[in-house]
């Protein structure tokens, strides 16, 4: 069976959405963020009617603000090396790994 987007975005991915890649700076990794690349608040931050942009934390003073990943490949926000791995841009990359 193919993975699922879950399994995917942590196990394979391991989050690389999470993570800011500002021009000419080092990448902000997000502070909700575990070390394996899972969301340690996505039971609360994706239950029904939850907002789409909300503020998640802070890194160095300032607001770390997390936004569904959908919104942020729509907005072209997502780098094309880490688009180019991610299945919700390419759904094919699930039948690639089976569990």
């Amino acid at each position: 069976m193919a993975v699922s987007k879950a399994f995917y975005c942590t196990e394979i991915c391991k989050g690389k959405c999470c993570t800011l890649y500002p021009a000419n700076a080092e990448p902000i990794r997000c502070p909700r963020q575990t070390p394996e690349g899972v969301c340690s608040v996505y039971e609360w931050r994706y239950q029904p009617g939850a907002p789409r942009l909300i503020q998640v934390g802070e890194v160095k003073g300032k607001p770390f603000i997390c936004g569904y990943v959908e919104d942020i490949i729509e907005a072209g926000e997502l780098p094309k090396e880490i688009a180019d791995g991610c299945c919700y841009v390419h759904p094919n990359l699930l039948e690639q790994h089976y569990v």
